[in-house]
């Protein structure tokens, strides 16, 4: 028998829909599933699939992608690490989406993304060890085509310490304040000692930041700073109490602005949060001047003059802004 140790082997499965070839050192393939319950299975590595022949089976919050042709896979790290997945090396409009199980719906969707990297798509999320995650790669309203799926899930970077927040961008995020310690401050929710973790954003153009941990089951306190250490002097926003003892802030952000995104909890409290952010072009919705209400969130009060309609279903939307 002949061994082929060490050396790269390349395997098609050509199979009665969508192809699909796994490029790693083992260089097995598999075959995509178009449907969430057969998911294929997949590790870390890189993959390539076509959607072209693919039917719809799921639906996601971003990207109209919800009568879209989509493929299937399940991931299950072994312990808890960052994934990221990402369609950028090129191909057709994607949007990918993780869900808790199947059929994967946006009420099961843990994080959605349409267009990070060009017309092509990025999410991270933090996972636990054990746990099974179905991938969904669908197009843009309808779109369908070839594209190179990259998974990676590496061991969370620290995010204790202003200095090493986590980089995120949109999306849905997890995390913990339960082994953290204090490394900052906010002018709201008595969590000057709090312990706390950082995130980092940059905005890539001028937009509405929108950060909330809504869901999560315990008194959360979040606060924007414009630079590290975290403190109220730098502070550009904070609330506690917006969604029942959850948290809502929104920043007006600027292009090519970086923004340090403090989680903590009132008087100490501490636990385990989801971490929704979104950036909407636009700015500050309504104009008009800031003040903070009663649950630490810095309302804006339209102007009276000068405010057109679209500014006034803007200010009725969102109902809040920062400075």
């Amino acid at each position: 028998m002949m061994h082929l140790a060490n050396k790269r082997r390349w395997v098609i499965w050509m199979v009665a829909g969508p192809i699909l070839v796994a490029m790693s050192a083992a260089g097995a393939a598999r075959a995509a599933s178009d449907s969430c319950s057969a998911a294929t299975v997949v590790d870390v590595g890189i993959f390539s699939g076509n959607t072209s022949a693919a039917t719809n089976d799921g639906a996601a919050s971003c990207g109209g992608t919800n009568p879209s042709p989509d493929e299937w896979y399940s991931f299950t790290p072994a312990s808890d690490c960052l994934l990221t997945l990402d369609t950028c090396a090129g191909g057709y409009d994607t949007v990918l989406s993780i869900h808790s199980s199947c059929p994967g719906t946006t009420a099961n969707e843990l994080v959605c993304n349409d267009d990070l990297c060009a017309t092509q798509s990025n999410v991270e999320l933090s996972l636990a060890g054990g746990t099974t995650y179905l991938i969904r790669v669908g197009g843009w309203d309808g779109a369908s085509g070839a594209y190179t799926l990259n998974v990676s899930c590496n061991e969370q970077p620290p995010s204790d310490d202003c200095a090493d927040a986590i980089v995120i961008g949109e999306g849905t995020f997890s995390g913990d304040t339960l082994s953290a310690t204090n490394d900052g401050s906010a002018s709201c929710g008595t969590s000057q000692t709090s312990p706390d973790v950082w995130f980092s954003f940059t905005a890539a153009s001028d937009c509405l930041l929108l950060i909330d941990t809504c869901g999560a089951t315990w008194d959360t306190v979040v606060s924007v700073h414009s630079a590290c250490p975290g403190t109220s002097a730098n502070e550009l926003n904070c609330s506690d109490d917006a969604c029942n003892t959850q948290s809502r802030v929104a920043v007006a952000a600027t292009a090519d602005s970086t923004y340090l995104i403090r989680v903590a909890g009132w008087e100490g409290a501490t636990g385990v949060f989801p971490l929704h952010v979104t950036c909407t072009p636009g700015g500050r919705p309504g104009g008009g001047r800031i003040h903070r209400g009663a649950d630490g969130v810095r309302a804006v009060r339209p102007r009276r003059r000068h405010r057109g309609m679209r500014d006034r279903l803007a200010a009725m939307q969102f109902g809040y802004a920062a400075a």
